[in-house]
C-alpha cells in the first residue's frame, strides 16, 4: 500500500495559485499548521478526516488490517484517514516538550494522539479511530474504540461500517457543519461504542500530535487510495 505524508498533503494544498507557497517548501511546524494552511487542505479535501490510533506491535488485528492494504479503498474518497508510520520510530528520551506540554516519549505517538485529544480526561480504550469534521476554527471529534476485535477481518468489518455511517452523515453535499450531529445520531442508533470531544481548536491538537510523532521518528501518513 502506497502512502503519502500529511506534511506533503498540506504542502500540495498550499501550492495552489495565490497562496504564495511552492510545493515542498513548507517545512516549519508553525507554517505547516497555521490556519490558512489547513484551510487549503480542507478545500483540497472536501470531506472529513480520521486518525487510526493503534500500536503496530501491540494491536496486531489493526496492524494486520493496515498491512493488507485496503484502508484507502475502504474509507472512500470523502474520508481522509491518517495513521502513524513507524518505519524509523525511536524513543528520544523519557519526556519531550511539544507546544509547552510535557509528553511521555515512551508512549507510542498514536496513543499519545488519542490522549491529547481528550486531555485532561482519561484517554478512551485503545486502539480506535478518531473522526474529525474540520481542523480550522473549532472542530469536534468522535472516537470509536476497536478494542476486542480479534483479527483483521473483524477490524475491516467494523471500520467499513463506521466509514459508511460517516459518509452518510456527511451527506451528498459534504456538509461539515452538520456532520458531527448526524454522525452522533447514527452511532447511537447502531449502538457503536464511541466518545466525543467538545468543540475545540483541533488545529492545535493536530500540530502537537504531528510534532510529537516527528520527534519520535514517526510520521502521519494516509493511504493514497483515500485521496480525493
Amino acid at each position: 500500500m502506497e502512502t503519502v505524508s500529511l506534511a506533503a498533503l498540506i504542502e500540495q494544498a498550499t501550492a495552489e495559485p495565490g497562496t504564495g507557497f511552492a510545493s515542498g517548501n513548507v517545512r516549519s511546524f508553525e507554517v505547516l499548521f497555521r490556519e490558512e494552511s489547513l484551510a487549503a487542505l480542507e478545500r483540497a479535501h472536501p470531506g472529513i478526516f480520521a486518525f487510526l490510533a493503534f500500536h503496530p506491535g501491540v494491536d496486531e488485528p489493526v496492524a494486520d488490517y493496515v498491512r493488507e492494504g485496503t484502508l484507502g479503498s475502504d474509507s472512500g474518497m470523502h474520508i481522509l484517514v491518517l495513521y502513524t508510520d513507524d518505519a524509523t520510530l525511536k524513543t528520544p528520551g523519557p519526556t519531550i516538550s511539544v507546544g509547552g506540554v510535557e509528553i511521555d516519549a515512551r508512549t507510542h505517538p498514536a496513543y499519545e494522539t488519542a490522549r491529547l485529544l481528550f486531555h485532561p480526561q482519561a484517554p478512551p480504550p485503545l486502539p480506535g479511530i478518531i473522526f474529525v469534521d474540520r481542523f480550522t476554527g473549532e472542530g469536534r471529534a468522535q472516537y470509536s474504540s476497536l478494542e476486542g476485535l480479534v483479527d483483521a477481518s473483524e477490524v475491516r468489518g467494523r471500520l467499513r461500517s463506521l466509514f459508511t455511517m460517516a459518509e452518510n452523515a456527511l451527506g451528498p453535499e459534504g456538509n461539515r457543519d452538520t456532520f458531527s450531529r448526524s454522525f452522533d445520531t447514527m452511532l447511537r442508533e447502531a449502538r457503536m461504542p464511541y466518545e466525543t470531544s467538545g468543540r475545540a481548536p483541533l488545529r492545535t491538537w493536530l500540530s502537537m500530535s504531528h510534532q510529537n510523532a516527528a520527534q519520535c521518528g514517526s510520521d502521519m501518513v494516509t493511504a493514497i487510495g483515500g485521496l480525493g
